[in-house]
């Protein structure tokens, strides 16, 4: 049928432009990190496409039900308010015809999920295990740090003095071995890199250059043996390393596979309830699709006429309550607190039901009348309650009257422009960082689970990286809401009253040209004032999710640091006393990566300005010969002060615009490879700034999108934040590279974006 077509037609456009957005906005933060190790770290092109392949089918599952519901609201919403509504009805359609079509979609989206649920995405979500488990094994030191203690090793310590961005051996490796419970080793080289063992590809190994091997008993000091060598090669402990196939996690896992595993556990009488709501979840998330399909329609069809900022607003409220009841019940189902069943179904119940009132309240005179006595008679209770509880008798009330300012340089028009435009732009900002926070909550509720750590640290961990997302969508939605914006004017033929007024396209954009200029410089401050602290703790939290050691160090796990002579380390430290015990002293030649002096003591007390070591031994190295020497009791000044070890430590990504200036000079003055960092300090001064070139971009498009409207918009912006985004990942690795210079990798598309905006505004038709 005509009608069928006409509003298939209407919702399957604003469903694919959702399902782009979502997809793309979960992706953004993985094609930085992808193009890095692609370029930088010697990854495969193959190994790159298949990582997103395979991270493709788990965001989907979730993307689809959203885009549905969007698309649905979207849609009606349009429908709506051209009234086209209200002519099917007075033309004798009923609801119940006109929900056919859209019912019938969401029934094919629902089978579509149905079997991604069920059988791609627990084989893609298990071939990314396998195909992270490689690089991981081949790449096992590819998010190494320089001048950072990486403890991920089993019973190893390991540390870079300097990691060259063009990948040549690293410079400075300093390595504090466990793995003997009697005897500590420690082993410096002047260079070192990573490389296959030659009898298994999966096992790695250390390959040193020009170093020294330390090993003494801590009960027999006086019994220590050190050996220089020109070439050393060390096995790597990678925490994995095992024979045989990587165990499946629930995830990972279809429906026969985990019906046989609650068969294993319940023979050993072990809990299965996690196990029971996972298959619950491969039909109930699935069949969300229908839920937000009836609760849209439900909406979009008995609700006045409504814009798109509504049907957004909407849609973000549903989403977010839907995926709260189903984390929440997730959680208690998997506690035993309620049956698998209700914890796996209780989010669809919810707004089933919901969705189910609305559509009474909307078509049921009966029902809508006992809701509105309902309401009538809870609110009458509210105000009896209120004004028995605090009485307005002789209430004195004060008003204060502010002035208005008069802005002699923001007409009326600009006012309006400027006011359509932030609330657009909050719309679509909180929107993408919902939905982008929603989908990382619900990717990191097995981690949750699997190490019992409560669900505070979730929210605390969505809440501390929240910034975080608002400063990577930040551009992307000035784009968009420019295009939107005015594209919307135009569509509505507010541009053409404009320019027969004599207002050129020029003078139209300026209040978005200031106010984009605006969002760039609170970008800056949001990038050197804020992110710095916020994903330092997001990033401990997301650590504790992981099970993982924090890699910030507390004033209470720091036993290590770095200082300009060599390093330091204690087992135990008194902070009000300034007392350490177990403390080491590794003094050492910079230029050669050869310790020179260690020093042990039980006790080091610091007090006027001077170590104070009890009971203790020390060992000088002066070639071949070696001095040893125990003491009571040594005074020695280092340039080591006790608030180092109680202050955190701050890596360059944590560092601010001039902090990361002044770490730079100081990498240059000892030697250090600096280039990397270098176009780090670009890039905080030029990502800020694409905000503005992205609107000025956007600006002639949007004027010439016609009739089409901010449909064409969005779907425009994502295409154009797409090519932007990989750009930009393509030239900062380049720039790691050292193919282009710090200012070229950081401001190339920057520049290129530039001057094809000011193309397109001089080419634009005022």
């Amino acid at each position: 049928m005509i009608l069928d077509r006409y509003l298939i037609r209407e919702t399957i456009p604003n469903f694919f432009i959702g399902l782009l957005v979502f997809t793309f906005v979960m992706l953004m933060n993985q094609i930085l990190v992808l193009a890095e190790l692609l370029i930088t770290k010697g990854v495969d092109f193959v190994l790159i496409f298949l990582i997103i392949f395979y991270s493709l089918p788990a965001l989907t599952v979730l993307t689809i039900p959203m885009s549905l519901l969007l698309g649905i609201l979207l849609s009606l919403g349009r429908l709506n308010s051209d009234s086209e509504i209200t002519v099917m009805r007075a033309s004798g359609i009923s609801i119940y015809r006109m929900m056919v079509p859209i019912l019938l979609f969401a029934l094919l989206c629902w089978m579509i999920c149905l079997y991604l649920m069920q059988v791609t995405v627990p084989w893609a979500n298990y071939s990314l295990s396998n195909l992270m488990f490689r690089i991981m094994t081949t790449n096992a030191t590819s998010q190494l740090k320089p001048r950072v203690f990486y403890n991920q090793f089993t019973n190893m310590l390991l540390y870079v003095q300097d990691i060259p961005s063009k990948g040549q051996s690293w410079k400075g490796v300093f390595i504090y071995d466990e793995s003997q419970i009697d005897k500590s080793r420690v082993i410096l080289a002047r260079q070192g890199e990573v490389q296959n063992k030659p009898s298994s590809k999966e096992e790695l190994e250390i390959r040193l250059e020009n170093g020294s091997w330390h090993e003494v008993d801590p009960r027999r000091p006086q019994d220590y043996t050190f050996v220089y060598f020109t070439e050393n090669v060390l096995p790597l402990p990678t925490p994995s390393q095992f024979t045989g196939e990587i165990p499946k996690s629930d995830r990972e896992q279809t429906i026969p596979e985990l019906k046989l595993k609650i068969k294993e556990f319940r023979e050993k009488k072990f809990p299965t309830n996690f196990l029971e709501v996972e298959i619950h979840k491969k039909y109930s998330i699935p069949f969300a699709c229908v839920v937000f399909a009836f609760l849209a329609l439900t909406l979009g069809i008995t609700s006045k006429r409504g814009s798109r900022s509504s049907a957004y607003a909407t849609s973000i409220g549903i989403i977010l309550l839907y995926y709260v009841f189903l984390i929440g019940g997730e959680r208690v189902g998997d506690a035993g607190r309620v049956s698998p069943w209700t914890g796996a179904w209780g989010a669809n119940l919810i707004l089933g039901l919901l969705g189910i009132v609305l559509f009474l309240n909307g078509n049921s005179v009966t029902v809508r009348k006992w809701i509105q006595k309902a309401g009538e008679s809870i609110a009458l209770r509210l105000v009896q309650k209120t004004s028995t509880d605090h009485p307005q008798k002789n209430a004195v009330r004060v008003v204060i009257r502010i002035p208005r300012m008069n802005w002699s340089l923001f007409t009326l028009l600009d006012k309006y422009i400027v006011q359509e435009f932030i609330k657009n732009f909050m719309l679509i900002l909180i929107a993408l960082v919902l939905i982008a926070e929603l989908i990382e909550a619900t990717q990191l509720v097995d981690d949750l689970f699997r190490n019992k750590v409560p669900v505070r640290i979730l929210f605390q961990y969505l809440k501390y990286y929240s910034p975080q997302w608002i400063f990577y969508v930040a551009p992307v939605t000035a784009l968009t809401t420019t295009l939107v914006t005015f594209g919307t004017l135009t569509k509505n033929s507010e541009v053409i009253a404009m320019r027969s007024s004599g207002i050129s396209l020029y003078r139209i954009s300026l209040p978005v040209i200031i106010v984009a200029m605006f969002l760039s410089v609170l970008t800056f401050w949001l990038q050197d004032f804020i992110l710095p602290l916020t994903n330092k703790i997001a990033h401990n939290y997301k650590d504790a999710l992981k099970g993982k050691a924090p890699e910030s160090f507390t004033m209470f796990e720091r036993h290590w640091i770095a200082s300009t002579d060599g390093f330091y380390n204690y087992d135990l430290f008194d902070k009000p006393k300034s007392r350490m015990y177990g403390f080491s002293i590794y003094q050492m030649d910079t230029d050669s990566f050869l310790l020179q002096k260690r020093i042990y003591a039980r006790e080091a007390l610091y007090t006027d300005n001077r170590w104070h070591l009890r009971n203790g031994w020390q060992r000088t190295f002066q070639g071949t010969k070696v001095y040893y020497r125990t003491f009571q009791n040594l005074s020695v000044t280092l340039p080591v002060h006790p608030d180092i070890f109680t202050s955190e430590q701050q890596l360059p990504s944590e560092m601010d615009f001039v902090q990361l200036q002044q770490y730079i000079v100081k990498m240059k003055q000892r030697g250090y490879d600096f280039v990397r960092f270098a176009v780090d300090l670009q890039a905080k001064l030029s990502f800020p700034t694409v905000s503005l070139i992205l609107t000025l971009i956007a600006i002639p498009f949007s004027f010439t999108t016609g009739k089409r409207g901010a449909l064409f918009g969005i779907g425009l912006s994502i295409v154009m934040g797409i090519v932007f985004w990989f750009f930009l990942a393509l030239t900062k690795s380049l720039g790691y590279l050292e193919i282009l210079n710090p200012f070229l990798a950081a401001w190339t598309p920057n520049i290129l974006a530039t001057m094809l905006a000011l193309y397109l505004l001089f080419k634009l038709r005022t």
